[in-house]
């Protein structure tokens, strides 16, 4: 064969080839693929592998199931509460409060905790908790204002409004 005639076909090997090595390569991808549609069981399912990673003291792979599940829980608009717990909880199981406290922070943060102003003081009082645990001081400063401005404002609870008084003292 030619030279003219090899790179030739070097060439269309390369065009045709490729792509399908690259097709083989992400159908072996080891990402779980995210379900088109989501149902309460693909968000229970990763509670559970959550947990069950937990219970094993597997933190980290704990950490990535409930992360899964607040994702799926975002995805259909409902507020991930608990699974971002369970996040704050893994973290603070590790001994490391300042992570956990910024789970929390996260929590707080999200658009459907900032209309449930329950929920989202509840994050923040238990956040600035973790941060002094963490050693770390300005920003439970930081938390402490928001609380009692939002204790002040009558959209808390009472009884929260109450507990977020006696523990800020």
């Amino acid at each position: 064969m030619s030279r003219s005639r090899l790179a030739v076909a070097a060439l269309v090997a390369a065009v045709v080839l490729a792509p399908v090595a690259g097709a083989q390569q992400l159908t072996r991808s080891t990402a779980r693929a995210r379900p088109a549609v989501i149902t309460q069981e693909d968000i229970f399912g990763a509670v559970a592998r959550g947990e069950g990673y937990a219970q094993d003291g597997q933190f980290a792979a704990a950490r990535r199931e409930f992360r899964e599940a607040a994702s799926l829980q975002l995805r259909v608009r409902e507020l991930p509460e608990t699974a971002l717990r369970q996040v704050a909880a893994a973290y603070y199981a590790e001994g490391a409060p300042a992570r956990a406290a910024q789970a929390l922070d996260e929590l707080a943060a999200l658009p459907a905790a900032q209309r449930d102003q329950n929920v989202r003081a509840r994050a923040l009082l238990d956040a600035a908790f973790l941060y002094r645990e963490a050693g770390q001081w300005q920003r439970p400063r930081e938390i402490q204002r928001e609380l009692r401005t939002l204790a002040a404002s009558g959209a808390l609870d009472a009884a929260l409004a109450t507990e977020i008084e006696r523990r800020m003292r």
